[in-house]
């Protein structure tokens, strides 16, 4: 079937299924891909538009106030109120177009009858997409080489805007599932650790000092 359907109030989507093939899923095999995909600027659907991206994260942090220990709630929940501020008032200098929102190369999959980059889509900042490697190159320090070929192939170079930092910030904050249902689970001790990283010294955040004991 070609549309989803709805039973007893569920909806029922059809899909296909695609054979993959051995393809390279480089970062300029990316760019490619987004160069493409942000040249469509309207495509007859009403699609949803990209909004506060911190949504999600202040969310599941206000349900789950017991995942976190000592004073790492208050610090995350100002950091996220922050970020979206930062957010809203960022001026993006690229078109608004068809965007993923989750581009990153390990969303790509090749098929014999094309390449298809998976999650989502909707309409919204380029820049929101181009700006995961970025934040990938900056805190786990990859070299820089396949980031210069990227910005080559796509015609620009994200590296090169002034509110750069400002949006690695974002997406650092926005982008990491730090907060988990049940709490008191061993996902409590995964989420412990993974709240390590953004407060750590980074080109990205500032250092958060450690609480006094």
């Amino acid at each position: 079937m070609d549309r989803a359907v709805a039973v007893d109030g569920i909806v029922i989507s059809f899909w296909e299924y695609e054979e993959k093939i051995t393809a390279d899923r480089s970062l300029t095999a990316l760019a490619r891909l987004l160069r493409t995909l942000h040249a469509y600027r309207e495509i007859g659907i009403d699609l949803p538009r990209t909004g506060n991206p911190l949504s999600g994260i202040a969310q599941a942090t206000d349900d789950f106030p017991e995942a976190f220990d000592g004073d790492d709630w208050e610090w995350l929940s100002d950091e996220i109120r922050a970020c979206a501020q930062r957010w809203a008032a960022m001026r993006f200098v690229l078109p608004a177009a068809l965007v993923n929102g989750d581009a990153h190369p390990n969303n790509m999959l090749y098929t014999r009858r094309g390449v298809l980059l998976g999650d989502h889509v909707g309409f919204g900042p380029p820049e929101w997409d181009l700006v995961q490697a970025v934040y990938f190159h900056r805190r786990f320090l990859a070299p820089s080489d396949d980031l210069d070929s990227a910005a080559r192939i796509y015609g620009w170079d994200l590296r090169a805007w002034p509110e750069i930092d400002t949006l690695v910030g974002i997406r650092e904050i926005s982008g990491p599932a730090l907060v988990r249902p049940r709490a008191a689970t061993p996902a409590h001790s995964r989420c412990s650790t993974s709240l390590t990283c953004p407060k750590s010294a980074s080109p990205t955040l500032p250092a958060r000092p450690a609480a006094s004991t």
